[in-house]
């Protein structure tokens, strides 16, 4: 199977922002499911898989979208 470049960078912000929305939301479990970044890495559709308090789990990470955004940057 071929891996795309475009997956491997998608599974790489997927795992960096896992690892962003622990440290963030200790007390919520939650989960990044699935990460579509366009072709020329302008946007990016996250997919927010939660265990419990779904609607405020997306409502968190809505709110804090810039500070993980910044983050990702360095």
């Amino acid at each position: 199977m071929v891996v795309s470049r475009m997956d491997k960078i998608d599974e790489l912000v997927k795992n960096e922002m896992s690892k962003e929305v622990r440290e963030l939301f200790p007390d919520v479990i939650m989960s990044i499911t699935q990460v579509n970044i366009s072709k020329d890495l302008s946007n990016a559709k996250v997919w927010v898989s939660a265990l419990d308090r779904t609607k405020e789990a997306a409502k968190l990470c809505q709110n804090e979208s810039f500070i993980i955004r910044k983050k990702l940057a360095g």
